[in-house]
């Protein structure tokens, strides 16, 4: 008897469906068990059980789709999975982040054409110099960790690529972006309604410092922004109404995290169209502040910049002058030989308790990304980490031609993120990462194809873009 090749190529399918299905149900088993044992010390991994076993068989049915999921939910997730880690292992979040990038390889097999070589240029770099600042680390099984942490967010970037055709579908990946904040939002309400504090005064909602919660929103504003002023000319006015409403409650938790750092950078979208746009919004910049003097938190906060400014045995320094004083500890103890490629990944980190002379026997981040460079990797790390902004902001330079405003609006991110960089752990903030270098890849993404077929359409106004007719392309 002779088979078809039709039949013996549905057969074959069938059982590769079937030999797919029982592996995830042998690999659930596993991971059920491995839970269970777990669970006597972790108890709120067993919360966290039917998400993953949801995420699975989402796998098994489109792995886009999990890719999307994990977008929506991660942020407002993050504490539940913060409450899962496992010393050295990190937990079911370290699980995710593998997940990610393990997501973004299939799509990439399927279909590699689709990211453009400038993305990887982008990236490349910085994503090689860390990799090799792990072979020679003080602490190189922890540095993996951190780097692999650092391959999901360069994951994040590529799917961008993967996702974003058109202007339509860049608005889809924003929108995800948006809808991801939501329940982080809620999460914020709550937790100060009850009190829940990082620290008096200072609220971190589902993070774990309230400076990611800060620059987390800052990102998402400056999207809501953009969604909501290029369909402004539309005479929409519910969605006015509701993007005006969540901006008010997104700056009301701005507020609440007291990080003036994201306080100064969450103005530059808003000075930008004020410059190019609108210049009645420089008014409303200018008279915002005086506004804000008002709020006794926000006046406190920037009255205490004032004082601790002095460096005296048993003074408590402000953070500003804090930060300037672990600076230059680390930067004098440094020995000028490795200055080029420093002192491996985490070096700061590590070798804090020695050179700090606030460390009380404790290990801390240098708060800022370009001396934590610096030290670990040296010349060439601080200079890869500034191509990575200069080749994203290059690639985004067309869509001054096609779409203003979002050009305006993806400086204004980038500018914000830089800045911020000066003065905080940056790298540390996976969370935050994901969402912003998604973001980022979805704008590069629309620039790269919107400079070649289609023609720009009214380019000085907010929210010109690519030809309507230009077909959509859906996720």
């Amino acid at each position: 008897m002779h088979f078809r090749s039709t039949d013996a190529q549905q057969w074959t399918g069938q059982l590769g469906a079937l030999l797919a299905l029982a592996a995830l149900c042998v690999g659930t088993g596993i991971l059920v068990t491995v839970i269970g044992d777990l669970a006597s010390s972790k108890p709120v991994i067993l919360a966290a059980l039917p998400l993953l076993i949801v995420l699975g068989f989402t796998l098994a049915i489109s792995p886009k789709a999990l890719l999307l999921a994990i977008i929506v939910l991660r942020g407002g997730t993050n504490s539940l999975f913060e409450e899962t880690r496992l010393g050295p292992l990190g937990g079911l979040g370290a699980f995710v982040n593998l997940s990610v990038i393990a997501l973004t390889i299939i799509l990439l097999m399927r279909n590699p054409k689709r990211v453009p070589s400038v993305a990887y240029w982008i990236w490349g770099p910085f994503m090689l110099i860390q990799f090799l600042a792990v072979t020679y680390a003080p602490d190189p099984v922890q540095q993996v960790r951190l780097a692999m942490a650092q391959a999901s967010t360069f994951a994040m970037f590529i799917v961008a690529f993967q996702l974003v055709d058109d202007e339509r579908s860049l608005v889809d990946v924003l929108r995800l972006i948006v809808l991801s904040s939501v329940p982080v939002a809620l999460l914020t309400v709550l937790a100060i309604a009850r009190g829940d504090a990082y620290e008096p005064g200072r609220y971190s909602g589902p993070f774990p410092h309230p400076n990611i919660l800060a620059f987390y929103l800052v990102l998402v504003i400056a999207i809501v922004f953009y969604l909501w002023k290029r369909t402004e000319a539309l005479a929409i006015s519910w969605q006015t109404i509701g993007s005006v409403g969540y901006l008010i409650v997104l700056f009301g938790l701005l507020l609440a995290t007291k990080t003036r750092s994201a306080w100064i950078t969450a103005t530059l979208p808003f000075l930008l169209y004020g410059l190019f746009f609108k210049r009645r919004y420089l008014v409303y910049l200018a008279f915002a502040p005086l506004l804000a003097l008002l709020i006794p938190e926000f006046r406190d906060r920037l009255l205490d910049l004032g004082q601790g400014n002095e460096v005296v045995q048993y003074a408590r320094l402000n953070s500003f002058a804090w930060r300037q004083l672990i600076w230059s500890d680390g930067l004098r103890w440094m020995d000028p030989g490795r200055y080029f490629m420093g002192y491996g990944a985490g070096a700061f980190n590590y070798f804090s308790p020695v050179f700090f002379s606030m460390a009380g026997g404790r290990n801390w981040g240098a708060h800022s990304v370009l001396v934590q460079l610096f030290f670990d990797i040296g010349v060439v790390g601080v200079s890869c980490y500034l191509w990575l902004f200069w080749k994203c902001w290059t690639a985004m330079r067309p869509l001054y031609r096609v779409d203003r405003l979002l050009y305006l609006i993806g400086t204004a991110a980038l500018g914000a993120y830089l800045l911020t960089s000066m003065s905080d752990n940056m790298l540390s903030y996976l969370i935050y990462n994901w969402y912003f270098w998604l973001a980022a890849g979805a704008v590069c993404a629309y620039a790269v194809r919107a400079k070649e077929p289609l023609k720009p359409t009214h380019a000085a106004e907010p929210g010109a873009g690519f030809n309507p007719t230009a077909q959509r392309r859906k996720f």
